[in-house]
């Protein structure tokens, strides 16, 4: 007689598939996954989609944690998740903002374009961050060795000091520049960047350009690099509060785009991904911003719609019986047979 599991020893998952991968681990977790072939894992790892869309619970976290494992799988990529809700808080949030207030001149005419433009320099120079500082984590080799991959990392240092938190505080369009480093600055790049020696201090939009140019001058190396961003949402706690984040979640997904198209053009083997509620999308639409085309072109909107068909065949109870299966496995039980009949209809 074939082995029955008990529906109490059923594990259907949590509510947030983040909470589901850290109580249930990473083997269960990937065996009850169910990798619908509408949704292609590849077209992630190849870079040919970055964007996860969809309503809440449609299931956007559990496919960039799937994808976590499988990439982690090989130990020559680098994985680098970044969770948005959770890292950046409401004053982390102020201070990304307020770059921009600070840089503006007057002489600009449309101030939200060019806050917006600098917002999404900003980001650009957050993410590349990012990459620099989790190679201290392994042995990787991103990048090949050279003048503009040295000054790049030089300049990075330089403005995301110790008593930084995720981003440099910019005073009157300056940021504080670490003294160490400043001593082995090059003078031509000391220029570029506007480098007060006496403070030190440099002009932190004009360094930020830099380090992006000095990006797009890399040569790539061996190990591949995957920036993973989840729960892009937005404050609900006041409309002022609501607006901020829509621009900074507007500017994200360009910097993101700005990224990998730059990633693209130089081969190099780096991968952003984002997943994006349809909320934050409708969101942002509303409010006037155009981010139409990076979302339509590299998107993919998740939904469990059956259009016809046989009703047996639905994705919903697909998922269902990937986590049946994968509780069985979990218990030792090797038989699955038809689990509908197995666990439901059998005396």
């Amino acid at each position: 007689m074939q082995e029955r599991l008990s529906l109490s020893d059923i594990q259907l998952g949590k509510i947030d598939a983040y909470n589901e991968y850290q109580e249930y681990g990473i083997e269960l977790f990937k065996n009850s996954f169910f990798r619908y072939d509408k949704y292609k894992i590849d077209h992630f790892i190849t870079g040919s989609k970055y964007y996860i869309c969809g309503n809440k619970g449609t299931g956007k976290t559990a496919l960039l944690k799937y994808l976590e494992c499988e990439l982690a799988s090989d130990p020559e990529k680098l994985i680098i998740p970044i969770r948005f809700k959770s890292e950046f808080d409401n004053e982390d949030k102020k201070a990304i903002h307020s770059i921009t207030t600070n840089v503006i001149e007057e002489t600009v005419e449309d101030l939200d374009t060019y806050s917006s433009k600098n917002n999404v320099v900003v980001w650009q120079v957050f993410l590349i961050n990012k990459i620099f500082s989790a190679l201290n984590s392994g042995e990787y080799s991103i990048f090949k060795k050279s003048k503009e991959l040295n000054s790049l990392q030089q300049l990075l240092k330089g403005i995301y000091t110790e008593e930084s938190r995720l981003m440099p505080k910019v005073t009157k369009s300056y940021v504080k520049f670490n003294a160490s480093i400043s001593k082995g600055l090059d003078a031509e790049l000391g220029l570029d960047i506007e480098f007060d020696k006496t403070t030190p201090k440099v002009n932190y939009i004009q360094v930020s350009k830099v380090i992006i140019q000095l990006f797009e001058k890399l040569e790539f190396d061996c190990n591949k690099v995957y920036v993973i961003v989840d729960e892009l949402e937005l404050s609900v706690k006041s409309s002022k509060e609501n607006k901020r984040d829509i621009e900074l979640v507007r500017d994200l997904i360009i910097a993101i785009e700005k990224l990998n198209d730059i990633s693209k053009k130089k081969g190099y083997g780096i991968n952003f991904i984002a997943s994006v509620r349809s909320e934050v999308i409708n969101s942002v639409l509303s409010a006037g911003y155009e981010i139409n085309k990076a979302i339509e072109d590299y998107g993919v909107t998740i939904n469990w719609f059956q259009k016809g068909g046989n009703h047996e065949e639905s994705p919903l109870l697909k998922i269902i019986e990937s986590k049946i299966i994968a509780s069985e496995k979990h218990y030792g039980i090797t038989e699955h047979g038809d689990v509908w009949k197995n666990i439901f209809l059998t005396p």
